[in-house]
């Protein structure tokens, strides 16, 4: 972070000089809130700081009302340590890479590009931050893409369109089959309502008086059925 703010900010500007001396600070619509942003950030990081301050224990209060029991049934069985080693390593470690951004981009500029060329490896290996955007292309994203395109083309296409497809090929077939059996004409409902009540009629009387009261009953439908049928087409004629 700070190799980038002593070379954007302490050195001479790369642009042309036609462009650089049009190059102004931005108003105090985009730097105010920044700069608000920057004191709260402060703020922030003093939150939770080891000690029996109030700043220290403002944001343990707070929460405790909504998450102490959680925190505690979570702490059950595990030892407190100090955060201050870890404090003071983590800051050892910032400084010294803020104290190496001065010394490279600052005091000694262009010693970056001289250290680069004596150590190409290692300069590569940062440069291309160790190769993990590599490493997540070629290893999760290239594997990932591929699988889905397998999936577009084999599993959604071969599977569930056909799935899909043949399902409503099937009802399709199914209703123009039944439309054979519903073809609008008076004749076609009569002869299959006639059908029915002969199937009932034989049934109740097979149930209740014996096989051959059935075929009585059916023969007496019909010809009952073909009497009406008889009047209604004279009733047509006439």
């Amino acid at each position: 972070m700070f190799r980038m703010i002593f070379l954007a900010f302490f050195q001479e500007p790369k642009l042309p000089a036609a462009v650089s001396d049009h190059v102004t600070e931005s108003s105090a619509t985009m730097t105010l809130p920044l700069t608000i942003l920057a004191g709260l950030s402060v703020v922030g990081g003093l939150l939770n700081v080891p000690g029996d301050s109030a700043l220290s224990l403002l944001l343990h209060r707070w929460l405790h009302s909504s998450v102490g029991a959680a925190s505690a049934i979570a702490a059950e069985g595990i030892v407190a340590t100090s955060p201050v080693p870890n404090m003071i390593i983590s800051s050892i470690i910032a400084l010294v890479g803020i104290g190496t951004a001065y010394s490279m981009y600052y005091l000694r500029r262009g010693q970056g590009a001289a250290v680069a060329a004596k150590h190409p490896e290692v300069y590569r290996t940062l440069a291309n931050k160790f190769w993990l955007d590599e490493f997540y292309q070629q290893y999760i994203i290239g594997p990932g893409t591929r699988f889905s395109e397998w999936c577009a083309r084999q599993f959604d296409l071969g599977v569930i369109d056909a799935v899909v497809n043949g399902t409503a090929a099937w009802f399709w077939s199914l209703g123009e089959r039944v439309t054979t059996y519903q073809p609008g004409l008076v004749r076609s409902y009569a002869l299959w309502f006639t059908a029915g009540a002969v199937g009932v009629v034989g049934f109740a009387a097979l149930a209740a008086l014996g096989p051959g009261a059935a075929v009585i009953a059916v023969l007496l439908v019909l010809l009952l059925v073909a009497a009406l049928a008889y009047v209604a087409r004279g009733e047509g004629e006439a």
